[in-house]
């Protein structure tokens, strides 16, 4: 389900209550190497919301054992819940983390958690890889037969729901043509609606 401009319902001025501080909710903002997650994130940290904190998703990459990747993402949940009941706002993760990722979290947990992913098509897609990485978007992997690019452009197609994957996956907001700010605006509004719905 791809997500434009829609308007939001809730509070005053579109913006969403504010949350019972014991009812924790994360949001996972997820997409492909190089779409701009990253560049959305910085952009609407900027902005300083009340409703929501922003977190980097990395420290759910930093270990390879899968005992202990599993480990880490349910613990990294239950921080994300911490921070969220004591901030009273929701919290906001980013980063290449499909739904099925977080499958090892507690129910109390899995069933706070909402998630949007970001997408662009393929022509975009590259060419942002050529802008962030120059000559290595090009560049083999290795031990894998594919270039960074390559293996970007599967993953974004994963997330357009282009490639079969486990699960269901989340929404999807298209930010083709779109630049940084319009891209975040974008996400903003879907958070928000989010927060006015859960």
């Amino acid at each position: 389900m791809k997500y434009r401009n829609k308007k939001t319902t809730g509070g005053k001025c579109g913006m969403a209550e504010k949350r019972d501080s014991t009812d924790p909710m994360i949001i996972v903002v997820s997409g492909a190497e190089g779409v701009g997650i990253t560049t959305i994130m910085e952009t609407l940290k900027a902005r300083h919301s009340d409703r929501y904190v922003i977190l980097s998703g990395d420290l759910c990459d930093f270990f390879a054992v899968p005992e202990v990747l599993s480990a880490c993402r349910k613990k990294w949940i239950g921080i994300c819940a911490d921070i969220s009941r004591q901030t009273n706002r929701a919290v906001v993760f980013y980063g290449d983390l499909t739904p099925d990722i977080f499958s090892g979290a507690d129910e109390e947990y899995r069933k706070r958690l909402r998630y949007v992913s970001v997408v662009c098509d393929d022509d975009e897609l590259v060419h942002r890889m050529e802008e962030k990485y120059g000559e290595k978007a090009h560049e083999r992997i290795r031990n894998i037969d594919m270039t960074y690019t390559q293996t970007a452009l599967v993953r974004n197609h994963v997330y357009q729901g282009k490639i079969s994957y486990p699960g269901i996956m989340p929404e999807s907001i298209d930010t083709t043509g779109l630049d940084a700010e319009q891209s975040a605006g974008l996400v903003d509004r879907w958070i928000i609606r989010a927060l006015a719905e859960n």
